[in-house]
């Protein structure tokens, strides 16, 4: 049996299975309400550059998921 621990709000997840109640990012595990927040974030973080680009959205990523995984 497996267990896993949400790195953003540490709560185990029972009975994790890997894409229907948790979710890996780079090398952190996320439940699903705290993998919605993390979107939500960034989100709300792209939409507000002027202009997309993929450098600013992976360094927004990468800020934003350690930031909410300390």
């Amino acid at each position: 049996m497996l267990t896993v621990i949400c790195d953003s709000c540490r709560k185990q997840v029972k009975n994790a299975m890997k894409d229907v109640n948790y979710v890996t990012l780079k090398d952190r595990a996320m439940c699903l309400p705290c993998k919605r927040a993390f979107d939500d974030k960034i989100s709300n973080n792209m939409t507000s550059k002027r202009k997309y680009s993929f450098s600013d959205y992976r360094k927004v990523y990468s800020d934003t998921l350690t930031k909410i995984c300390k």
